[in-house]
């Protein structure tokens, strides 16, 4: 799809972990932060430890 639209490479999402949680959201489906930084926690450290030059 990326290379249909002629997108730059640091245009195009790479090594994204997506779920659904209903605890990590309020009722009015708003996102918990604090929850979800707890949560996601080690995804996003391999994230940034997987990027070139990242800082953690």
């Amino acid at each position: 799809m990326g290379q249909k639209q002629q997108l730059r490479g640091f245009e195009l999402l790479k090594a994204v972990h997506l779920e659904i949680e209903r605890v990590l959201m309020t009722p009015t489906s708003k996102l918990k932060r604090p929850q979800l930084l707890k949560y996601y926690k080690d995804q996003v450290e391999k994230l940034c430890s997987g990027a070139k030059g990242a800082k953690v």
